[in-house]
């Protein structure tokens, strides 16, 4: 408790870092006497941790000249909330007119806007707040937000909770669908991580949540819990009707995530020509019991099989089939691709693969980034691609609690 009081008085920064070799970043950091916390391998070649906001300066040394990429995802703490304040400090003294110009307007809501929902409820939604009295034009101390939120509950039953906040001369509805599963609508669950993540938004509608903006998790780890903390009313009232203390826990999680698509193309390709020599072989099947004739192998060195297979009712109750296998002698000859024509086709199938693994709607906030490199396989050389992409999205999935 001691040292996150002090954390937080100091500030520090959550950072994320690029590139190969992190065990050696670390151990940079190690060596230079750097503290660092939290630290989670999030991607192949990416690390996310968090480092004292006074020690970023020497962690960007480190990674200078070294092909790693370092970058704050958040910054945390009493010295960004201070200094923030004094920006809008410096500011109040030019808002004051702009503000006095607008003090009238801003006693109205000009605009309605709905966050959250599908798009076919939209019509539905902004029709029953309208019925409500939230509509452009209308006196902000007029809006009965709480008799809103009922309504909108009540009347759309696909909805699992809804906020109206007026901010300004906006108003915004923010509301979120009901998820049923498998498993029904009253069974008791926890809220867990799909995949790994920094958090931005948790919002908790039922069940407790365990997580903050800023922590790091990954795959499963538990975001809200479906349990109820004794020290709540709610788990006495349970206790009191006979009922086990877990809900099934309901609500938003949304974090930056990061997805990596993957490409491959050869920088030799191989040509096979038929030299015109051939052999057969046969298999003859009957029951269990095989039987071999003509050629039992290959008797070339580069070869070609062509197959073909026949199979006939069961004779006697055994199965009879015959198979025959023709090895085509070829001369393989190394053709070199074009280097820049193969990166590129490597870097396409990348971000092809990386487009197929990120959800439609995602909301990006770094990349795609794409990078490249030659290795050698099988005594081929190949232009291996790696690409990746920050978004920012839901990252909770339902899963039910076994007591």
């Amino acid at each position: 408790m001691i040292r996150r009081a002090w954390t937080y008085m100091s500030g520090y920064v959550v950072i994320k870092v690029k590139g190969a070799n992190l065990e050696r970043f670390l151990n940079r950091l190690a060596r230079a006497d750097v503290p660092a916390w939290d630290t989670q391998r999030v991607a192949p070649h990416m690390l996310v941790a968090r480092v004292g906001a006074g020690n970023f300066r020497r962690v960007r040394a480190i990674c200078r000249g070294q092909g790693w990429k370092v970058a704050i995802v958040e910054k945390v703490g009493l010295p960004f909330v201070c200094a923030a304040a004094l920006r809008r400090k410096a500011l109040l003294a030019g808002a004051v007119l702009f503000m006095a110009a607008l003090f009238v307007a801003s006693n109205f809501v000009w605009f309605v806007r709905i966050e959250g929902g599908a798009e076919e409820l939209e019509e539905r939604i902004m029709a029953v707040v309208t019925q409500g009295g939230l509509r452009p034009g209308t006196p902000v101390d007029q809006i009965d937000r709480e008799r809103l939120q009922r309504s909108l509950l009540l009347e759309v039953n696909e909805l699992a909770w809804a906020a109206v906040n007026v901010k300004g001369t906006l108003a915004v509805v923010e509301v979120a669908e009901r998820t049923v599963t498998e498993t029904g609508e009253s069974a008791a669950g926890n809220l867990v991580a799909a995949q790994g993540g920094v958090v931005e938004q948790v919002r908790a509608f039922r069940g407790h949540a365990v997580v903050k903006p800023g922590d790091i998790v990954r795959a499963g780890d538990v975001l809200i819990s479906g349990f109820i903390p004794p020290e709540s009313d709610e788990h006495r009232r349970l206790l009191e009707e006979n009922r086990p203390p877990y809900v099934r826990a309901d609500g938003v999680v949304r974090a930056r995530i990061w997805y990596e698509g993957k490409g491959r193309a050869h920088l030799v390709s191989l040509r096979e020509t038929p030299t015109g020599n051939r052999a057969t072989g046969y298999l003859l099947r009957l029951g269990n019991r095989t039987w071999q004739v003509g050629n039992s192998g290959p008797p070339f060195e580069s070869y070609v099989e062509a197959r073909s297979a026949w199979e006939a009712e069961p004779y006697g109750g055994y199965p009879v089939g015959l198979e025959r296998v023709v090895y085509i002698e070829v001369d393989r000859e190394r053709e070199p691709i074009d280097e820049d024509e193969a990166l590129e086709s490597a870097k396409a199938a990348a971000l092809i693969d990386l487009e197929a693994r990120v959800p439609e709607g995602a909301e990006f906030v770094d990349g795609p980034h794409v990078d490249v490199q030659i290795i050698i396989e099988e005594g081929r050389p190949i232009a291996q691609a790696r690409a990746w992409v920050e978004v920012l999205g839901e990252l909770g999935r339902f899963e039910p609690i076994e007591y």
